[in-house]
């Protein structure tokens, strides 16, 4: 009876024993393994003391397309900002221009003074003038033309969905389109701006520019 009392303990003693060494053997083999992320990749490498490292230019080919994307989104923003206040001014304009000239007639009939007539029609004449010279209504609509062309460029490449589902290189089809619609934009902006000085544009599509 007292010999088998005495073997309790040291079993018990044996099992705990065991079960520390388990864990042991565990948390070395945890500690042992070495993580390394490859950058633009999504890869991760799992190795036992061996850590890959990223290639260089593969390295600076992403920050270069992350950086490109990043100025991509403050253009697209920063162009909707600027066809919005635009269109805003244009509708001021011409509604000063209308209301100025509606409220003229009457206010000469009424007999004013002279100088309210022509207080009145000077803001009819300067609002219309600002929009001519300015054409400030087709540079907010090739701004909106813009916006929406490199969105849904953009939105296409983000979504992996037309050319880009299938496409090797889609970063590199994105920049191409990207740039194609900057130079057919400002071809067209150049235009109206020379239209606004009274001049003939001289660019009428792209590629003209590098002619």
């Amino acid at each position: 009876m007292t010999s088998q009392q005495s073997k309790g303990p040291e079993l018990s003693e044996l099992l705990e024993h065991a079960e520390l060494e388990q864990r042991s053997r565990v948390v070395a083999q945890v500690a042992d393994r070495d993580y390394a992320y490859i950058s633009g990749s999504g890869n991760v490498v799992m190795g036992a003391g061996n850590v890959v490292k990223p290639h260089e230019g593969a390295t600076e080919e992403a920050d270069q397309a992350q950086l490109y994307l990043s100025d991509l989104e403050r253009e697209l923003s920063a162009v909707s900002m600027h066809a919005r206040r635009r269109l805003l001014t244009y509708r001021l304009l011409r509604f000063l221009a209308l209301a100025a000239s509606a409220v003229t007639p009457a206010v000469a009939l009424l007999d004013a003074a002279p100088f309210i007539t022509a207080t009145i029609g000077t803001v009819a004449f300067l609002s219309e003038g600002a929009i001519q010279l300015t054409r400030i209504n087709e540079r907010a609509v090739l701004d909106t033309k813009r916006a929406t062309a490199l969105n849904r460029e953009f939105r296409m490449y983000r979504t992996k969905v037309g050319d880009y589902e299938t496409a090797d290189r889609s970063f590199t089809l994105l920049v191409k389109r990207v740039e194609e619609i900057r130079e057919a934009n400002d071809n067209e902006r150049l235009a109206v701006v020379q239209q606004s000085f009274g001049a003939q544009p001289t660019i009428n599509g792209p590629g003209d520019a590098r002619r």
